[in-house]
């Protein structure tokens, strides 16, 4: 498994273009746990790797306030969802049941194949009289 923060901290040292962009992605991935901890680890291992270590820290600060902004947005739309539950159900409800009235009105009646099956095999047809 790549490890997102042993990534971004390779990337500090050796300077590369990619490294702000990294770091930020390292804060991305890091939000999504549940445990506190790993997050002032990755900010002490970040502040202690570089000679000017505020803006790598405020680019990882930046990807947990990104993720954790994307998951109040989510959060804030299905609790509107759940706040217009009440008429998504009340349309529904009127969507199906106009749906079985239709099927039913344009329903034709068939007969079924056992309908009268034992009366037909008991009398033999006109071919086999013939015959």
């Amino acid at each position: 498994m790549i490890d997102p923060l042993g990534a971004a901290m390779l990337a500090l040292t050796s300077r590369t273009p990619a490294a702000l962009a990294s770091v930020f992605a390292a804060g991305v991935v890091t939000s999504v746990g549940p445990c506190v901890a790993p997050r002032y680890l990755a900010v002490a291992a970040i502040a202690g790797r570089d000679r000017h270590p505020l803006v790598p820290t405020l680019a990882y600060v930046g990807g947990l306030i990104g993720a954790l902004m994307a998951v109040g947005l989510a959060g804030g739309l299905l609790g509107k969802l759940g706040a217009a539950s009440r008429t998504l159900d009340i349309v529904l409800a009127a969507a199906l049941i106009a749906g079985g009235v239709h099927a039913l009105v344009r329903a034709e009646p068939h007969a079924h194949e056992h309908d009268g099956a034992g009366e037909a095999a008991a009398e033999p047809t006109e071919s086999r009289r013939s015959i």
